[in-house]
């Protein structure tokens, strides 16, 4: 629909509508898996899942600019003799096989719920949701604060780390999209991967939190190449902080989402991590990539500056974020230990 659109608002509708489905995915997913796989398999199982993002992410910088090209230069002939060119033609190209790859879902089976008789006595509903985060408040306060800060920092990196190599080193948008992209791709996908195999084995010689204890880790590894990517001097060398800081950066995203299943019953599972990723999106968007614009605009007042902006921000959220993840192991802990009683 937004290859056919004719204006601002019709091409804002059929965004939203995109937005809306993305939003439904990971609760879902989470809920799914959750209940596909046992307490001890299940960090890996959702860490695995999580990769994807990565590595879809990083195909979609690699592959952005030659589908615009190639749709630029091969315009789609519509069955009523219309034709789609540029943007227009990448959209539909891109939206035409996801009808395709939904179908695939026909051959997911509903899984039966682990927890029936705890999903009974919750209750359904919103209002048990609220009731459940009320009560464990604390734990919730700290594991969702801490991931909101750290979306903060995410989304700041990864919207000025392009233009940092743009205004600083000079690569153009092509050599930006093929080198970070490529990056993006591989150590992405693979940090969410070893984040969760790290978590199964952390998780066996502390059963009680080291799914989270895992998240900490990677919170805290971040910061090093987070703070350090943008204030060296050689692009090479700046290109690998990036790499390290990409990997760590999705190294927590599963097994902070395991984390919830492990402290929440399955008919809340759902609406628990819906909360999480309402929490952690808002702030991270909202405040990560417009901290970095008003500290380059209003504290350094210099467009090329871009890079201290990023690290300025890395240095301020990312300890905040990774002592708050370290402050909720103990509540994380006790909760633990009720949802396994």
């Amino acid at each position: 629909a937004c290859g056919f659109a004719g204006g601002f608002w019709s091409l804002f509708a059929a965004r939203m509508l995109v937005g809306a489905g993305e939003a439904v995915l990971s609760p879902g997913a989470l809920s799914l898996l959750s209940d596909h796989f046992p307490r001890e398999r299940r960090v890996l199982a959702i860490s695995l899942y999580v990769s994807a993002g990565s590595v879809g992410g990083g195909l979609a910088m690699v592959a952005g600019g030659a589908a615009i090209a190639w749709a630029t230069s091969h315009p789609l002939l519509l069955p009523g003799g219309g034709m789609l060119d540029g943007w227009r033609a990448t959209f539909v190209l891109v939206g035409l096989p996801g009808l395709a790859i939904a179908l695939l879902l026909r051959t997911v089976v509903e899984p039966p719920r682990r927890t029936e008789a705890t999903a009974a006595a919750q209750g359904p509903g919103w209002g048990a949701a609220f009731a459940f985060l009320a009560e464990r408040r604390v734990l919730f306060l700290r594991h969702f604060g801490a991931l909101a800060l750290f979306g903060w920092l995410c989304y700041a990196m990864l919207a000025w780390f392009p233009a940092y190599f743009v205004r600083v080193h000079g690569w153009t948008l092509p050599e930006v999209g093929w080198r970070y992209g490529l990056v993006y791709l591989v150590l992405g996908g693979a940090g969410a991967a070893c984040g969760g195999a790290f978590a199964t084995v952390l998780r066996r010689r502390f059963p009680a939190d080291g799914t989270l204890r895992a998240v900490a880790w990677g919170m805290t590894a971040i910061l090093p190449p987070g703070i350090a990517a943008t204030l060296v001097p050689d692009p090479g060398l700046s290109l690998a902080l990036v790499g390290l800081t990409v990997f760590f950066m999705s190294f927590p995203s599963g097994a902070s989402v395991a984390a919830i299943s492990e402290v929440t019953p399955g008919a809340l599972r759902g609406r628990i991590s819906a909360v999480y990723y309402l929490v952690m999106s808002f702030v991270g968007l909202v405040f990560g990539p417009l901290s970095v614009a008003l500290c380059t605009d209003h504290l350094f007042h210099d467009a090329a500056r871009v890079g201290d902006s990023i690290a300025l921000v890395a240095v301020v959220i990312g300890p905040l974020g990774a002592l708050l993840i370290w402050r909720a192991l103990p509540a994380f802990r006790q909760w633990s230990a009720t949802a396994q009683a």
